[in-house]
């Protein structure tokens, strides 16, 4: 491997109390991904998020925003390589979201390889097959280190940080194109529908956000989020979804500190959506 690492892990290995925070999206073919590594990984205290090509790594990247990426550059339908290139052009073009790391797995470490996957933004290159202490290397640099005890208390928090609180892009335009496909000229009927049902989702969560917390209606703000997630899959707007079955969880489970941020959120998604969705018209 060719990313830094240090002597520290080797004693985290001795000891076996390595535990970290956050999350992996590991993308390797189904055949080849072993459960034993994924097992592994996550004994350490790491998510794992699975993708089996780079077509679906861009996607779960997308949905997800996990805290690292590992992918195999010779993966089926959109190989490693390329998936890289277009994580970090949307990342180019929406700075106000995190920079993620991107580990690339290769059988052999050729310098040719190595050269490619700096050229396409990669950080690093691991060979195959991997080991333990590649990870917990790979961890040490990347993610933050927690202790047991420490890691208990975070297990809740990101369970609500799994769907996306913060997105990379807001329309998935190979759903549109399918759509546009389908309906032809009567895409424009779709569009007005889904306009007009989230207007009035809009305008009821605005009022919501203008009253003290303790007066907010949570069920109808549940009712606004589910009509919102459901809508918002009709032109596939995914990460307006996710923020929509966020807020409907919320206000369902009465968080009402945490409500108003994320009524916030889906508003301002749903404005970057706005502005997409007219774009392409």
């Amino acid at each position: 491997m060719y990313f830094e690492c240090g002597d520290k892990h080797l004693q985290a290995i001795n000891k076996g109390c390595s535990f970290f925070s956050g999350s992996i999206l590991l993308v390797e073919d189904e055949k080849a991904r072993d459960s034993i590594v994924c097992d592994l990984i996550e004994q350490m205290g790491v998510t794992v998020i699975a993708a089996n090509n780079g077509e679906s790594a861009v996607q779960k990247w997308q949905k997800y925003q996990p805290s690292l990426i590992v992918i195999d550059l010779d993966g089926a339908v959109l190989d490693g390589l390329t998936a890289m290139r277009t994580i970090r052009y949307a990342e180019k073009y929406l700075p106000e979201h995190p920079h993620i790391p991107i580990i690339a797995l290769a059988v052999e470490e050729i310098t040719a390889r190595v050269t490619d996957v700096g050229d396409a933004g990669g950080n690093g290159l691991i060979t195959k097959p991997f080991e333990k202490s590649d990870f917990v290397c790979l961890f040490e640099q990347y993610l933050s280190q927690e202790t047991k005890e420490g890691k208990a208390r975070m297990d809740t928090a990101y369970k609500e940080a799994d769907l996306p609180a913060r997105v990379s892009m807001t329309l998935n335009l190979q759903v549109l194109n399918d759509l546009k496909v389908v309906l032809g000229e009567d895409i424009d009927i779709l569009y007005n529908a889904f306009f007009s049902d989230a207007n009035g989702v809009t305008e009821n969560l605005t009022q919501e956000l203008k009253k003290p917390a303790e007066l907010m209606d949570l069920e109808s703000i549940s009712r606004s989020g589910h009509s919102m997630k459901s809508i918002s899959q009709n032109v596939g707007a995914e990460a307006l979804s996710a923020v929509s079955e966020q807020l409907e969880s919320l206000a369902k489970e009465k968080k009402v500190l945490e409500i108003q941020n994320k009524i916030q959120m889906l508003l301002d998604e749903y404005n970057l959506l706005s502005e997409a969705l007219n774009e392409e018209r």
